[in-house]
This record gives C-alpha cells, sequence and structure tokens, in this order.
C-alpha cells in the first residue's frame, strides 16, 4: 500500500502569489490609482444608432417645414376668411394652419 506524501512547500502547484501592497502610513495623503483605469467607450452600434435618430430628426423637421409651407400655400389661394364671430383672428384671412 502506498501512503500519500505531502508537497514540497516550495513546490505548490497553482498561479504564483501576488506581490503584497506596500504598506501606507497615516501620514501618506496619496491614493494609489485603480488597476482599473481605462474608460470604457461606447460601442459601435450605439454610435449607429445615435447617427440614425439624429439624420431621421433632421428628416422629420425638414418634412413638417414642407408641410408647413405646402398648407400655408394652398390656404392662401382659397381666400378664406376667418368668421367676424370668432374668438381669434375674426375677420384675417386664412393663410396659415393658425387661422385655419
Amino acid at each position: 500500500m502506498t501512503t500519500p506524501t505531502t508537497p514540497d512547500p516550495g513546490t505548490t502547484s497553482g498561479p504564483p502569489a501576488r506581490p503584497a501592497a506596500p504598506a501606507m502610513s497615516a501620514d501618506d495623503e496619496t491614493v494609489p490609482p485603480p488597476a482599473h483605469t481605462h474608460r470604457r467607450t461606447p460601442g459601435g452600434s450605439l454610435r449607429v444608432l445615435a447617427l440614425l435618430v439624429l439624420v431621421s430628426g433632421v428628416i422629420l423637421m425638414v418634412a413638417g417645414a414642407v408641410t408647413w409651407f405646402t398648407v400655408t400655400d394652398q390656404l392662401s389661394d382659397e381666400k378664406i376668411v376667418v368668421s367676424d364671430d370668432a374668438d381669434n383672428f375674426a375677420g384675417d384671412d386664412v393663410d396659415g394652419p393658425f387661422t385655419a
């Protein structure tokens, strides 16, 4: 029968031990920086989404302006006048979305 042997303390298996951090005294005012000082930057998909939202917003603003001027032009061509008993814009020409 074989007897289990104890490993030699100088030949341990596993990862090597990390060196101990230097001791800090109460007089030290500096704090060592953390080991992970790099910043994470947004990934590529987030940048693509941001660009898509930006382009969509610009397209919607341009479409709104085109619609506003189209409605204004068509209402001006119809020569409609706001009723005299209206609360707002009484007697004015209907020439835009507010007076319509």
